[in-house]
């Protein structure tokens, strides 16, 4: 049995996760101590701040010679990407919320959405033309997760041609889903937007070596081109750190970028909050700037 066909019973029979959420999205303490102790890892109490250090600089973003657009709605559900749309085949948009404005921009730019989610039963009614799958996104296939090598597979009918676009808000699930994912799925996807939950967890070590290693092999293959915190969730405080407990991020192939520089600040002139009535989030420099997240660390 492939560990992408693992049952996920054995989790639920124990109470470490609800049937009805997506049973990957609650990584946390009990989750960690199950993992933990079935694959004999040694904990210590707190990460390393060096580590915390390298893993902020790996998500510093920069120009990458392309202009960046602003696709979706005004607040939530809206993202900052590359001006690179051209060409695209498809879009997959796990994770579904009341709005898709973002998949309705898409498909206005003659790119169809798929959408995954176990907890709905279909996609907004505003989204005319889609495809739906009612399984959660995660890291093993059972009868109600599906793993995003399958959904690719599936929906392109196994054809390596083409370039794709994943959009991805999976509350917790997107750091194991993407370390299960092969890579050669992840090089089918030309831009990468995800939001990055839990960051306030980073200070747990066993957390951490999960989102680091995820973020680490998005970085093997694609350079960040934005970063955006989500003021509903604010900033958190690890190793003399300002570190957003939910951040969105934007990647570009490497094969795509046309030239990198340093960025000039943040936020970007497009970036809007994600809750209307509440002030956006503002990174310290050294979220952006190299030089000064040398002398932060």
């Amino acid at each position: 049995m492939e560990a992408a066909d693992l049952p996920i019973s054995s989790l639920q029979r124990h109470g470490l996760v609800d049937p009805m959420q997506n049973p990957f999205s609650g990584y946390g303490k009990r989750v960690g101590a199950h993992l933990s102790s079935a694959l004999k890892l040694y904990v210590s109490r707190q990460t390393a701040g060096l580590s915390v250090h390298e893993f902020v600089q790996s998500l510093v973003p920069h120009d990458l010679g392309i202009p960046l657009i602003r696709v979706g709605g005004e607040k939530d559900g809206g993202y900052l990407l590359p001006d690179d749309l051209e060409g695209l085949q498809m879009c997959f948009s796990p994770g579904v919320g009341d709005s898709a404005s973002f998949e309705t921009a898409m498909l206005a730019r003659g790119v169809r959405s798929c959408l995954a989610d176990y907890s709905v039963d279909g996609p907004p009614a505003s989204l005319t033309d889609c495809d739906f799958e009612k399984k959660y996104l995660g890291p093993v296939n059972s009868d109600h997760v599906i793993s995003l090598d399958r959904w690719v597979s599936e929906k392109t009918n196994g054809l390596s041609d083409g370039d794709l676009i994943l959009q991805m808000d999976i509350e917790g699930a997107e750091y194991e889903t993407l370390l299960a994912t092969s890579m050669e799925t992840l090089q089918r996807f030309r831009i990468i937007v995800l939001e990055l939950h839990k960051l306030h967890h980073l200070d747990n070590p066993l957390y951490f070596r999960t989102v680091n290693a995820a973020v680490g092999k998005l970085r093997e293959q694609f350079e960040v081109a934005h970063v955006h915190p989500n003021n509903a969730a604010g900033l958190t405080r690890i190793a003399g750190l300002e570190i957003p407990r939910v951040m969105e991020v934007t990647l570009l192939r490497k094969d795509r970028v046309v030239s990198k520089a340093p960025v000039n600040g943040l936020p970007h002139p497009l970036d809007i909050p994600n809750v209307a009535d509440r002030k956006d989030v503002l990174l310290p420099e050294y979220w952006w700037n190299s030089r000064a997240h040398r002398r932060a660390a």
